[in-house]
């Protein structure tokens, strides 16, 4: 009887004890550059005034540049996050 009274206070502390994670290096991730994080240019602010059509195809051009750039840092964003997700993954392994 004291043998299973013993067993039983091993195995009840033995589950009590707690894991510990596979490496003790903290995974720290890089800073997100700031190209990358900058904001996305907000459109064109019109004038009052009617606008001819060169004005309208500046003003066009610019938000259309403003947008392929923002895409651009977004699709980077995006990779960069990723490659880092399965680095992570890979030093898990």
């Amino acid at each position: 009887m004291r043998f299973f009274l013993a067993l039983t206070g091993v195995l009840l502390l033995v589950g009590c004890t707690t894991t510990s994670p596979s490496s003790t290096v903290p995974i720290e991730l890089p800073a997100l550059p700031a190209s990358l994080a900058a904001s996305c240019s907000r459109p064109v602010k019109l004038p009052g005034a009617a606008l001819d059509a060169q004005d309208t195809e500046r003003y066009w051009a610019t938000d259309r540049t403003n947008l392929a750039k923002c895409a651009d840092r977004h699709a980077a964003t995006v990779g960069n996050y990723e490659a880092l997700r399965q680095k992570l993954a890979g030093a898990r392994r």
